[in-house]
């Protein structure tokens, strides 16, 4: 069942069960992972404050599963074939100047 990290998300503010949007700390990464409820639909990404964050429609009553992110910068390498990533969104943070990074998900079975 999902578990409200206050360190990482704060004070629930709201009650927690059922259809939700919350807000989740992405990290600062070219490839991570975040636990969502299963089902989450990944609603925008955005810079803020010094951090990454992604908005996700969530229902609360539903256990928790890992996904898998990439972000790629502009100019940078992108993997030959993409049939494996959904663009989910764009979130900018500022590193000596403003870094765009492009979140990607997998969406499909990779080899790790």
């Amino acid at each position: 069942m999902n578990k409200w990290d206050t360190k990482l998300r704060g004070p629930q503010m709201s009650g927690s069960t059922g259809n939700r949007i919350w807000k989740y700390q992405m990290p600062i990464s070219e490839q991570f992972e975040m636990v969502l409820p299963k089902g989450a639909q990944i609603l925008r990404t955005q810079g803020e404050g010094g951090y990454l964050w992604m908005w996700a429609l969530v229902n609360t009553t539903e256990g928790d599963e890992v996904r898998y992110f990439h972000s790629f910068k502009a100019g940078g390498e992108l993997p030959e074939d993409l049939s494996s990533f959904t663009y989910v969104g764009m979130a900018s943070i500022y590193i000596q100047a403003e870094l765009m990074l492009y979140i990607f998900e997998e969406t499909k079975d990779v080899v790790r």
